[in-house]
């Protein structure tokens, strides 16, 4: 499992004070997607946190044998991630998730023993550069790493994510072969 932690490089990842670092992680080698976590959640170490969104995604998200990568529609010399940002109340740009992860600028959830705050959840699905799909959800209370509660809530966003199931590649239609009648002469 290899793990890559991108440096902030420009002043304009100061968010609240601090920069928020962006991870890159493989969840299984052959899984066909990288996992990329913008920041983290206070009083939580960033190699934790990303370790503990990994765990939490869906066993057959990672699967080969079940995940997009089986699909016509795969296409293995793109790279695909999943882009995920646990944040405040405010909006996140999706479109900049796949773009420039390391440039979205969130406000960082709350402390997650806080039994009053609601914490935010953005994903997107990306090839390349280009959104594929875009999901978010909350949830408030306590939320820490490892509990249920996130573990459902990065399993709910990562099904959103998917809406056909894990198998399809969101936004592509499978028929990416070509069709037998476009071969024929006239």
């Amino acid at each position: 499992m290899r793990i890559r932690i991108l440096l902030p490089a420009m002043a304009c990842l100061t968010v609240a004070g601090g920069a928020q670092a962006v991870t890159e992680k493989t969840p299984r080698p052959d899984s066909g997607f990288d996992l990329v976590v913008v920041g983290s959640m206070p009083n939580v170490e960033q190699n934790a946190f990303v370790d503990a969104i990994a765990q939490a995604l869906p066993p057959a998200l990672v699967d080969p044998q079940a995940n997009f990568t089986r699909s016509p529609a795969y296409q293995p010399n793109h790279t695909y991630r999943l882009v995920m940002v646990f944040h405040g109340d405010d909006v996140v740009d999706g479109q900049r998730m796949c773009r420039e992860p390391e440039a979205v600028q969130a406000t960082p959830p709350a402390d997650p023993a806080d039994l009053r705050a609601t914490t935010h959840v953005t994903g997107v699905f990306c090839r390349g550069a280009e959104k594929l799909s875009e999901a978010s959800d909350r949830m408030s209370g306590s939320l820490q790493p490892g509990q249920a509660g996130f573990r459902f809530l990065v399993a709910d966003v990562a099904k959103r994510l998917f809406p056909l199931g894990f198998a399809s590649i969101p936004g592509v239609v499978d028929s990416a072969a070509p069709s037998e009648t476009a071969d024929r002469p006239n």
